[in-house]
């Protein structure tokens, strides 16, 4: 499996707010980073906790279904 430094996406999933905060060392700051659900709000949650971590570019991409 490749680090997360070559990754292309990164699935995280968002059982709990602390789920993502305690793996923000997984996700790198120099690239954009799009958040999605199912129903568009975990995404918009996640992508709040990125901002307010100093992730510059964040977008919630909403919901699948």
């Amino acid at each position: 499996m490749a680090s997360p430094e070559g990754r292309a996406a990164l699935e995280l999933l968002l059982t709990e707010v602390g789920a993502l905060t305690g793996r923000l060392t997984e996700i790198r700051r120099d690239r954009t980073v799009i958040t999605c659900c199912a129903s568009g709000v975990r995404s918009a949650t996640a992508q709040r906790i990125l901002e307010s971590a100093g992730y510059p570019q964040v977008y919630n991409g909403g919901g699948w279904r």
